[in-house]
């Protein structure tokens, strides 16, 4: 395997046009190539792709391998991860409230064959199944109420290769849905009461977290050789460590119910 050169970190400044208007995002940009190029032409080449017109942050990162397999490179590596802040209603009193998400954006490959991949990282709630259920024994109380147990902050990754026709919202949408709940920047003593109540009514594992993610995935218009990746770690609060599970699919192996 030969050996790669790369710049990481570079930040600009892109917009990007959408339907609702234009979209301002500061992606940080992480490239790896071979053979070496001259930093600065690497640099020129992203700039000058970057104050082009863009419809996607995945289709910059595919003119920027181009530009750079251009320049002499035979293979070539790129990573935009950029914050991306939108609006969404609170559960009980529809408190309009920001909400901050990562996206990221790859391309790789070389001048014969590129690889597009669009993902989302989502921060939400994931609440531990194993200690409610030993604490409905206890108390002896059955099924009447949703019972306390600890929960975590939870950070699932979910990026696709190949992506046709993809918002991110869609696939942000396809990650709280698979989690206990959602969270919110703001929530009023009554929100709080509806999230806390659905993260204890709906407890998951990281695992089931990443099937849940899967299983809301096959609803996508995908090529059966879309690579999925879906990556959950939960942040415990009661343990030193943290719980992870992930799994790497392709799209036409997913079961369909």
């Amino acid at each position: 395997m030969n050996s790669r050169k790369g710049i990481l970190n570079i930040e600009r400044l892109v917009e990007v046009k959408r339907d609702k208007g234009i979209g301002v995002l500061i992606p940080k940009i992480n490239l790896l190539f071979s053979p070496p190029i001259e930093k600065e032409k690497v640099i020129k080449a992203i700039d000058s792709e970057v104050e082009k017109e863009t419809l996607a942050l995945e289709d910059l990162c595919k003119r920027i391998c181009m530009q750079i397999l251009n320049l002499g490179a035979k293979e070539v590596f790129v990573d935009m991860q950029a914050e991306y802040a939108t609006t969404k209603l609170t559960p009980k009193t529809k408190l309009e409230t920001q909400t901050t998400y990562k996206i990221i954006a790859r391309t790789f490959g070389n001048k014969e064959k590129l690889t597009n991949a669009l993902g989302v990282e989502v921060v939400g709630i994931s609440a531990c199944p194993c200690a409610q259920e030993e604490i409905r024994k206890k108390l002896n109380l059955g099924n009447k109420i949703p019972l306390p147990t600890h929960n975590q902050r939870n950070i699932t990754t979910l990026i696709i290769e190949n992506p046709r026709n993809i918002d991110v919202e869609e696939l942000i949408e396809i990650i709280e849905k698979s989690m206990s709940a959602c969270i919110y920047e703001v929530l009023k003593r009554s929100d709080e009461v509806e999230v806390i109540l659905k993260a204890h009514e709906n407890p998951f594992f990281v695992e089931d977290i990443v099937r849940n993610v899967l299983f809301n995935v096959k609803n996508l218009d995908l090529n059966k050789n879309s690579k999925i990746y879906v990556r959950s770690v939960s942040l415990e609060t009661i343990h030193q460590h943290n719980a992870v599970a992930e799994k790497v699919v392709r799209f036409g192996e997913l079961e369909v119910d």
